[in-house]
């Protein structure tokens, strides 16, 4: 039997094509302006960003200067031995030293020097023998306080920029007056400046030769820390200085390099912003991605349904259609994978405050004490703000420093994970003397297994390394598995329960410029079935609705409480992403081999006969029960999971063949079903199947 399609039919194909060509044109076009506007404003952050930075940078720097020739004008005043070590003691926190000493040494005491030393600030009294011939003259040579020059510190050892200033005393007396900045005050200015969205700073000479730079990770990946800079980063950066470029992209370490000149230190800023952290998926891309596939996907049926109509329609046109339909359809399917896989959607925690750097850190301090103004939520803080956090502001409250590492996760249950790794913790004289040492897991489900390793004094700091290993509760989602993702929360409380301590994450025990790769999770991690995509750590403040019998009675009834309301909770968070490529090999092909099989009892019905097709769909129907009971134990009861769907879309379909099959064999008069040995059940299966689960992945995945 053959027919024709009617002329109207065909011009209504043709206008939906053209319309189907439109929505995908628009939603291409979307696309590729969106994409550049996110380049854009990627690129014109970072060199806004670089140049706030380079400016920070230099106010301090000026600032040393500024603070040179203070000193020199009160010096030509008053060079009295006691006045000078008075004056030195005034130093601001943020330079590493400021000294005084004489032009031509011939006591036994060439001056004196106010510097940061041993986590203190010590006077020191320079001898002749203190100063090398070498450096005394590069001292004896900086005159001009508008200079700032690399030289090693002789009495630190540390390398330092040193702006210096010689003057005649009110006694005739030349003196120098210098000041020193360490390059570790540098680098703690860099990481209090740097965010995981911000960059990484480096600080190199005019010829692109690093000065200051952290213990840098290769972008390009294995995660192989380098004692320098990678020597191809370091080949981009001098022909950008070469070529006097302020932005480039580096293929190898795949990211932006952005250029700010730092005059005073004669240098050059440098910042890399990874593309993968600085150019991020978003809704918006995920939304209008899966919108052009669908467009481009109905373009793709309409253009087939035209040729078809214009054919004389035979059993293999038929045929055809339903072949190029399901690849048409498997085709589109496989992109809202990429595409779910590409742009994940993160439901981020509510009601949380991310901590990715010390200045988020230290507003929210500032925030729950309010005793102090809050600086806006804006990245770019003001220097006030940026020198009153150099000061370490939070060893002065009730706060214990306290860092993580995890070696290997995994889960153990849907709502349950099981980690390893270690908690340290920092307890400073005097501060801490009333605190007890310690913490607890309060999602333990278990008696966790935690065990000191080390214990260690430095100073007025005590440190405490504990190894940990412990199963926690869980509050995750699997709607859209397997392209769920997975924000794992692991929160710290204080082990007494009488007494209101706030942990606050140990910044600085993690490498600057590792905070793009994830510094609190070892690159060796067991991550069975998942890869890590983000770490940092949060607060939530919470409202205990009891003191947890922390209470004393007195004459008259409760007369002394322990607080429990609004008190800041820090956690650890780690978002993972699951391993695609396993899970959908692992989960599809039980589908795909039961959706064969009923195709096969479908087309061979009647060779089967009638127990036979009864006894393949009954064996086809346990055989998906006891798939999806496996499923299911990944699942929580109460979820309906995106891949459960596909279980139930066989158990429709094991349904239909047996009845479809059954209606064939009794030779009913249906003619859907007789004509040809039931030729058009077998021509609709595959594209009714992929149409199915093409509609589903939309509902959940878009």
């Amino acid at each position: 039997m053959t027919f024709t399609i009617p002329r109207f039919m065909r011009l209504l194909l043709s206008a939906c094509a053209l319309a189907s060509l439109c929505f995908s044109v628009f939603f291409v076009y979307r696309l590729v302006t969106q994409n550049r506007i996110i380049t854009a404003n990627t690129t014109q952050y970072a060199q806004e960003n670089a140049q706030y930075v380079s400016t920070q940078i230099e106010h301090f720097t000026q600032q040393a200067k500024n603070i040179v020739q203070l000193a020199a004008n009160q010096l030509t005043k008053n060079s009295n031995a006691d006045f000078v070590t008075s004056l030195l003691t005034t130093k601001p926190i943020f330079l590493s030293g400021l000294g005084v000493i004489k032009s031509t040494p011939e006591n036994n005491v060439a001056g004196w020097y106010f510097v940061e030393r041993n986590d203190a600030q010590e006077l020191v009294a320079i001898s002749p023998e203190d100063l090398p011939t070498s450096v005394y003259s590069w001292i004896n040579q900086a005159k001009d306080a508008s200079m700032l020059t690399d030289v090693v510190d002789p009495v630190t050892g540390m390398r330092s920029w040193l702006t210096a200033q010689k003057i005649t005393s009110d006694n005739n007396q030349e003196l120098i007056i210098f000041a020193t900045i360490s390059t570790a005050h540098i680098k703690h200015l860099l990481s209090l400046l740097s965010t995981k969205e911000g960059g990484v700073w480096i600080i190199t000479d005019e010829q692109g030769s690093p000065l200051v730079y952290p213990a840098l990770v290769d972008f390009m990946a294995h995660s192989t820390k380098n004692l320098g800079l990678p020597e191809p980063l370091q080949q981009s950066i001098g022909t950008m200085l070469e070529n006097h470029n302020t932005l480039s992209f580096d293929s190898h370490s795949q990211s932006w390099i952005i250029t700010a000149p730092l005059p005073s230190l004669k240098a050059q800023l440098i910042g890399l912003f990874a593309v993968q952290q600085t150019i991020k998926g978003s809704i918006f891309m995920r939304h209008t991605s899966m919108a052009a596939v669908v467009s481009l996907a109905l373009f793709c049926m309409f253009v087939l349904l035209i040729w078809f109509s214009r054919n004389v329609i035979t059993i293999g046109c038929l045929w055809s259609v339903s072949i190029i339909a399901t690849l048409i359809f498997s085709v589109a399917l496989g992109c809202l994978w990429y595409i779910a896989d590409k742009y994940p959607y993160n439901k981020v925690p509510l009601n949380t405050v991310n901590i990715r750097d010390k200045v988020s850190l230290y507003q929210f301090l500032d925030s729950i004490n309010q005793s102090t103004p809050v600086e806006s939520s804006s990245p770019l803080v003001s220097a006030e703000f940026i020198q009153r956090y150099l000061n370490f502001r939070y060893k002065k409250g009730r706060y214990v420093p306290t860092g993580i590492f995890i070696t290997s996760l995994s889960f153990e249950k849907p709502h349950q994970i099981e980690i390893a790794g270690y908690v340290w913790q920092r307890y400073f004289d005097q501060i801490h003397d009333s605190i007890s040492r310690g913490f607890l897991f309060p999602q333990a489900v278990t008696d966790p297994t935690i065990e000191e390793v080390s214990r260690s004094k430095q100073g007025n700091v005590e440190t405490i390394i504990w190894q940990v290993n412990v199963l926690l509760n869980q509050q995750i989602s699997y709607r859209n598995y397997p392209f769920d993702i997975k924000n794992i929360n692991i929160q710290l409380w204080h082990r007494d329960f009488n007494d209101v301590i706030t942990f606050v994450p140990d910044l600085d025990s993690y490498l600057p410029g590792a905070n793009l790769n994830m510094p609190e999770l070892s690159p060796q991690a067991l991550l069975p079935g998942w890869y890590p995509i983000d770490t940092y750590f949060a607060y939530n403040i919470i409202n205990r609705p009891t003191n947890f019998g922390n209470y004393a009675y007195g004459p008259f009834g409760i007369y002394q409480s322990t607080p429990t309301s609004s008190i800041p909770e820090l956690s650890f968070m780690l978002t993972l992403k699951r391993n695609l490529l396993e899970t959908m090999i692992t989960e599809l092909l039980p589908l795909f081999v039961i959706a064969l099989l009923l195709f096969v009892l479908l087309i061979t019905d009647r060779q089967q006969g009638y127990v036979n097709v009864i006894t393949g769909a009954s064996a086809i129907f346990f055989g998906t029960i006891v798939a999806h009971l496996k499923f299911r134990e990944k699942i929580p009861p109460q979820e309906v999971a995106y891949f459960e769907i596909f279980f139930l879309i066989m158990y429709v379909f094991n349904a239909l063949v047996l009845a479809i099959s059954l209606l064939n064999l009794f030779e009913t008069k249906l003619t859907l079903i007789t004509y040809k040995n039931n030729i058009i059940s077998h021509i609709l299966y595959w594209p009714t199947l992929l149409v199915s689960i093409f509609l589903i992945t939309l509902y959940y995945l878009y």
